[in-house]
């Protein structure tokens, strides 16, 4: 293995191999310090950069809204916790936390700004894609019972909001629900005849242009979400004149507008990505809860509306703000503060601003305790005309940190320090909190230098040899070049050669037809006469071999065809036999079934005549016996047949002479009882006598 190539002083003063130009945004020799990036837990910094008019109006999740914002953070918890579990997270785990809290903060103002579907709605009437947004928004809702409330009076509310899609379903909103509004942008175009006869209604984006003929001041000024502040241009259009209109921000509780309202817009970008994952992970089962204090939905619209109602004169804001939220995780003035470079350092160093470097690791009078007075400005410029704008890295060597900055209160004595302790004011004492606890943090960072450090002169060994393989790889690159180009010039000149003989083989043919000796010219001419002869003759057998090639594929076509003929014909005389014996044996078979029929109708009839047969015998044995009880009755000692309705045949009256006696009885027969009817039965001269057919009659 070759040792490492030797880094020259002049390869090290430039900025190829680290960058370690100073940068010259940075030349007026101060550290860059982030103004107003506090907390805005401290409402004392917040409030001011604010009107004093300006409100936040909590308004409470519900339905299928609050659903939706919870369970993204269920669906995205691996991504949540791999974002929050490392320091340093990659660039494509930045844009899903970023695409996290994006959703998060459509989801909050309307679910439908997450799903492309419901863009374009087909056949929907504008009440009912109203009434669908009220549904699904608790801000649309607000907005539907505060301006249900104020319909019928003569105010100006503004809403503003974020550009994009929103601002057309806020049109379609309040045309859904028939209240006149307007555009911003359309403000010096629309006329404003009507704008002091009733309710008028302006969307606001917060990119809106600013036009001359600016519109009448708004009593009451929406803001959708907690990004829009009371500085931007189309709100100060609408504030401008005595009257100040005041800003109501709606926010739902312990979302991520909530946490938006309470921190610092101050905040680095990565620091501020961090702390709203982590607070909507924190609060993501206490969002859109109100606390006891606050009004509910409905409530807070008629409050906020009998507010406007009553003009605003003499009364106080009806409704409770909403507190920012406290104790939210990466808000460190560590985290605040962006971390210091080396290159900041070195140039706070040569401008006065911080201590430089001890490389000899002594001071003047030998306490290593003693601090260096700062440099003066004229002597920090002075400084810096003279300070490189290239740094040689290797001319670097940390040995330790100046005493000035790791132990700042050694310089006073032990004995009065201790003295001196009790009386210290608490904000001294966090002062010294926060001195020790950045001693503890330097000391790692300088431990965090010396790896890095040592890992970057292992990396400058693999550098080195990585190099040397790339170097013997653009050699071997380039000789493969080099004998491609060869190979590329050879087959050219080839080429011009060969179109070169070719040349010459066509003049000397010409040459040669063109001679003087007529031999040789007929000769030439029967040469030529046999080529083209042989060409034809090569051009008519590659002809024939594929005429025969043709003729032997159609041969062969033909014999599978006329094979396939043949057993078609064969199975065709055999389904034609089976066809006849097949009509034969149907023919015996409809005979069969035709005799089968006519027999059973045959047995049909007979056993249908046997019935009557039976049936006529009965009668007729039936009519002989009614003849003959007829004929019995008729009969003179049956005595006579009565004539009245029901042929009941009676018994003589008393005092009949039927029923006189003849004298010789010893009863007469007018005294006797009265005999009842004979029955059939008692027929004179019939052992068994027969029921009369007329009994049953009556």
């Amino acid at each position: 293995m070759e040792p490492p190539a030797i880094v020259t002083q002049e390869e090290m003063n430039t900025s190829e191999r680290y960058e370690t130009l100073l940068p010259q945004s940075q030349a007026n020799g101060s550290r860059m310090s982030i103004s107003g990036a506090t907390l805005s837990r401290q409402p004392s910094k917040v409030q001011d950069a604010l009107l004093s008019n300006s409100y936040v109006v909590p308004i409470p999740f519900v339905g299928h809204q609050r659903d939706q914002y919870t369970s993204i953070t269920e669906t995205d918890m691996k991504v949540i916790e791999r974002f929050l579990a490392t320091t340093t997270p990659e660039v494509q785990l930045v844009r899903k936390a970023e695409r996290l809290v994006e959703e998060k903060r459509q989801i909050a103002l309307h679910p439908d700004l997450v799903n492309g579907e419901t863009m374009t709605p087909y056949d929907v009437r504008p009440e009912q894609e109203a009434q669908w947004y009220v549904d699904c928004s608790v801000k649309f809702r607000f907005l539907k019972e505060l301006l249900d409330g104020v319909r019928d009076q003569t105010l100006h509310i503004a809403i503003v909001t974020q550009p994009g899609r929103i601002l057309d379903m806020l049109d379609k909103f309040l045309t859904g629900i028939h209240m006149p509004h307007r555009r911003m942008h359309d403000v010096a175009t629309v006329s404003l005849a009507s704008e002091d006869q009733g309710l008028m209604i302006t969307i606001v984006s917060v990119r809106d242009d600013v036009h001359e003929a600016q519109p009448s001041p708004a009593d009451l000024i929406i803001a959708l979400g907690p990004t829009i502040t009371a500085e931007c241009l189309p709100i100060r259009a609408l504030t401008h004149g005595e009257k100040q209109a005041p800003l109501a921000t709606l926010v739902v509780p312990y979302t991520i507008e909530h946490l938006e309202q309470s921190i610092s817009p101050a905040l680095p970008e990565h620091t501020r990505l961090r702390t709203l994952v982590s607070g909507f992970n924190h609060y993501r089962h206490d969002a859109g809860r109100l606390e006891e204090e606050h009004l509910g939905l409905a409530p807070a619209a008629k409050a906020l509306g009998a507010y406007l109602v009553a003009g605003q004169g003499g009364q106080g804001w009806p409704l409770p703000t909403l507190a920012p939220l406290e104790n939210l995780d990466s808000q460190t003035e560590s985290d605040i503060e962006p971390p210091v470079t080396q290159d900041e350092e070195l140039l706070e160093a040569a401008t006065g601003t911080k201590r430089p470097l001890e490389l000899d690791g002594t001071a003047p009078n030998g306490s290593e305790t003693a601090k260096k007075a700062r440099i003066g400005p004229a002597a920090a410029e002075g400084n810096m005309q003279e300070f490189p704008a290239t740094i040689n890295p290797q001319e670097l060597e940390i040995t330790r940190i100046s005493d000035s900055v790791t132990k700042p209160t050694q310089a006073v004595s032990t004995a009065t320090g201790t003295a001196a302790w009790p009386t210290l004011s608490d904000a001294e004492q966090s002062l010294q909190r926060m001195l020790q606890e950045t001693q503890a943090r330097l000391d790692e960072h300088v431990h965090a230098l010396s790896e890095v450090q040592f890992r970057n002169e292992d990396l400058r060994q693999q550098l080195v040899a990585i190099t040397i393989t790339r170097n013997g790889l653009t050699a071997t690159a380039q000789g493969y070049y080099d004998r491609a180009t060869s190979a590329e010039t050879k087959f050219f000149a080839l080429r011009a050669e060969h179109s070169e003989l070719k040349q010459q083989l066509v003049d000397a043919k010409a040459r040669a037809l063109e001679h003087s000796v007529p031999e040789r010219a007929e000769f030439e001419t029967l040469r030529l006469k046999v080529e083209k002869t042989e060409v034809e003759k090569a051009q008519m057998e590659k002809r024939l071999a594929g005429v025969n090639k043709d003729h032997e594929f159609l041969r062969e076509q033909y014999q599978t065809i006329s094979q396939r003929a043949q057993a078609l014909l064969s199975q065709a005389t055999d389904l034609e036999v089976s066809l006849a014996a097949a009509q034969t044996l149907a023919t015996g078979e409809h005979a069969k079934l035709r005799q089968m029929g006519y027999d059973a109708q045959t047995k049909s009839l007979r056993d249908e005549n046997k019935k009557v047969k039976a049936i006529l015998g009965d009668r007729d044995a039936a009519v002989k016996f009614r003849d003959e009880e007829i004929a019995r009755l008729k009969e003179a000692a049956r005595g006579r047949m009565g004539t009245r309705g029901t042929s009941v045949p009676r018994s003589p009256r008393l005092g009949s002479p039927m029923r006189m006696g003849d004298g010789g009885g010893a009863t007469p027969r007018g005294r006797g009882s009265r005999q009842g009817s004979p029955a059939a039965g008692e027929v004179k001269g019939k052992g068994a006598g027969l029921l009369h057919p007329l009994r049953n009659v009556g």
